[in-house]
């Protein structure tokens, strides 16, 4: 049961991501869906529905949150199975996304990193700048941009995405952890880390 409400729940979070985004690329749908159908987001809804309330686990079971969304994958394919695709799709949709899934902030999320750099660099100074790198192609012929940045004339992250405003984001993404946890990266920028991420966030 499991297996199956995994997969139903793959094609209708896909059905519903494409119905609201028929003008954006491959690439993008792809990443609002997984962020949709991850395990933590799984976890949470469960929570969320109460299914936890439902579930018999053995006190010898440490890992309870992952149970709980194998759970809400069963009770999707039950529901499956007993009122058909349009039905389940009218359900998550109505009863699962709108209440517990905030699409439009799973966007905005997905967009934030470049200005998030922008800004730091902004308030300690340093120079920033995409380097585009060569691009390539995927299986399907589609076109995959690859962006390097560079701070203070340093490499930073690099992010590869199907739009050139993708590739920046994760590149941006990148060069923002890499701020946080690479102390050398910070002293070749000639700021001490302390600074870095006291400015970050």
């Amino acid at each position: 049961m499991e297996f199956l409400g995994d997969a139903i729940f793959n094609a209708i979070v896909s059905d519903i991501v494409y119905d609201k985004f028929q003008t954006n690329n491959e690439g993008f749908l792809t990443n609002i869906r997984s962020k949709i159908v991850k395990r933590d987001t799984l976890n949470k809804v469960a929570y969320q529905l109460g299914l936890h309330h439902l579930v018999a686990i053995s006190t010898n079971v440490k890992n309870y949150k992952h149970i709980m969304g194998n759970t809400f994958e069963a009770f999707i394919g039950a529901i499956f199975l007993d009122k058909g695709y349009k039905k389940t799709k009218k359900f998550i949709k109505k009863k699962i996304i709108r209440p517990y899934v905030d699409i439009d902030l799973l966007v905005q999320e997905d967009t934030d990193f470049k200005s998030k750099l922008f800004e730091w660099c902004h308030k300690c100074e340093v120079s920033l700048k995409f380097n585009q790198l060569e691009n390539f192609v995927d299986n399907g012929q589609n076109i995959i941009f690859q962006f390097q940045v560079l701070l203070n004339k340093q490499v930073g992250g690099i992010g590869i995405g199907y739009s050139k405003k993708e590739s920046q984001q994760r590149a941006s993404q990148m060069t923002l952890k890499k701020i946080r946890t690479d102390k050398d990266f910070c002293k070749k920028l000639k700021i001490k880390q302390e600074k870095c991420m006291s400015k970050i966030e």
